[in-house]
């Protein structure tokens, strides 16, 4: 039986190709679980159980496929906790590997992220503003800029 979250689930978000399912909790974690088998079942199926890809200290709130640069079919995964002014971003395809731990100093913390579909760009928004990360900065950390 595949291992899922101890606690409630406040958000999902389906990667772009439909067969993985990222979700975030109150237990803290960040879980992926690919939910399409190759002959197109709809079934976990990812390690035999979803694989967890990220951790925080509190809630997670919010969970976002974002690309990993212009052109590229490589997705990362963005997650974020209310009470944490980062956004972690993860590799799901490289075992949950963290790719950018992206931080605001002196922001109350991030409460929901977005994307762009075509671009790499993502998005934090935290109770009193905006911060846009350039992804696509290959292989150095994003550019980030606050709206």
């Amino acid at each position: 039986e595949p291992h899922m979250h101890r606690g409630s689930i406040y958000c999902l978000d389906w990667s772009p190709c439909g067969r993985v399912v990222a979700t975030c909790s109150n237990d803290r974690e960040v879980r992926a679980t690919r939910v399409m088998g190759d002959d197109g079942s709809l079934r976990p199926t990812l390690f035999n159980k979803s694989r967890l890809v990220g951790t925080f200290e509190d809630t997670v709130r919010c969970v976002k496929f974002c690309r990993q640069s212009t052109g590229s079919g490589v997705h990362y995964l963005a997650s974020c906790s209310g009470s944490s002014p980062t956004i972690l971003v993860s590799d799901v395809w490289a075992g949950g590997k963290l790719a950018y731990k992206l931080t605001q100093p002196g922001a109350e913390g991030f409460i929901a992220i977005d994307t762009i579909t075509t671009e790499p760009v993502l998005f934090g928004a935290t109770p009193k503003e905006i911060v846009e990360f350039d992804m696509r900065m290959s292989g150095k950390k994003p550019v980030q800029a606050v709206l």
